[in-house]
């Protein structure tokens, strides 16, 4: 795995930072920044890059973020840590490539490829990027020819408008961004939080039945602790989606918006329709890098999602 040369040490494999919370997001930079200093890092990269340009590689996780913070937290912290950390990497003579780490689902950062590019922060994207497709994803977009050529169209497409027109973030926008982001996170932590949530999550979804069933790549806890955090978040998104609440996909963005348009009127009408619309349902997805809730919530079903409707009292009523 080391190569040893007369300038020092270096490794030919790279190595991809992950940041995949809201606070390794947040730190991310300082994390980019204290990497790149390493004079092995350095060597390796230089070394990797055959007297081309160093590339670095870091990647994004929006499922776990997105399960730590709620989405509307996760898909601003993952758009404001691609900024700063691509400045990192200009200061430094390094070129950042951003691995975003999608899922099949909106509440796992999935969405429209030419929504997603065009969201992307000016300057994170510099002619190439890598990404995940996974799971039903990968049938929906790749199983002929015609759809295949269609998305990897979109994909090159957005990319290379990306790379050549990006615009800068409107600074009301980052600053409206910015409090909706913040309220939306405390918001999802009171829910996840609060008294009784785990056993709501257990009754309301057939979480139990996913941890059986045995058809992932990883077991569904990490440990097997009953807790929030040792779950991983295909299965958390999954319950919450055989339920019909798509939970991780909208809770918290109405909190957010009714706290903006409260404090921020002016911030709030900028950045979308009157003012006087119901929340959730005016959001500029691509402007404001926030995920498509409209089309989740069309696919909520609220009368299969009351909280006694589910499975498990199905199976004991059908018995």
């Amino acid at each position: 795995m080391r190569h040893d040369h007369p300038d020092g040490p270096w490794l030919p494999l790279p190595v991809v930072p992950l940041l995949e919370t809201i606070d390794d997001l947040e730190a991310g930079p300082a994390i980019l920044a204290a990497w790149l200093a390493a004079p092995m890092v350095r060597r390796s990269l230089e070394r990797q890059a055959d007297a081309g340009e160093p590339v670095q590689q870091v990647m994004v996780g929006y499922s776990d973020s997105g399960k730590d913070g709620g989405i509307t937290a996760s898909v601003w912290a993952i758009h404001r840590a691609q900024a700063a950390i691509a400045e990192v990497g200009r200061a430094r003579g390094v070129r950042i490539r951003f691995f975003h780490g999608r899922g099949g689902s909106i509440g796992r950062g999935a969405g429209p490829t030419h929504r997603f590019l065009g969201a992307l922060p000016r300057g994170s994207l510099a002619g190439d990027l890598r990404l995940t497709e996974q799971g039903e994803t990968i049938a929906q977009k790749y199983a002929n020819r015609v759809t295949a050529a269609h998305e990897l169209e979109l994909l090159c497409a957005g990319t290379l408008g990306a790379t050549l027109a990006g615009a800068e973030d409107p600074p009301h926008l980052v600053a409206a961004m910015t409090q909706l982001a913040a309220e939306a996170r405390i918001a999802w932590r009171q829910l996840v939080e609060a008294e009784g949530f785990l056993d709501f999550f257990a009754e309301a979804t057939p979480i139990d039945a996913i941890e059986e069933i045995r058809i992932g790549s990883r077991p569904a806890r990490r440990t097997g602790q009953r807790t929030l955090e040792d779950l991983r978040a295909i299965p958390w998104v999954f319950a919450w989606a055989q339920s019909r609440f798509g939970l991780p996909a909208w809770y918290g963005l109405g909190a957010g918006l009714a706290a903006l348009r409260e404090a921020d009127p002016g911030g709030h009408r900028r950045g979308h329709a009157p003012a006087n619309d119901p929340p959730c349902e005016h959001v500029d997805d691509r402007a404001m890098g926030t995920p498509p809730v409209r089309v989740t919530m069309a696919r909520c079903d609220a009368d299969r999602a009351r909280p006694g409707w589910n499975i498990r009292k199905i199976a004991r009523h059908c018995s």
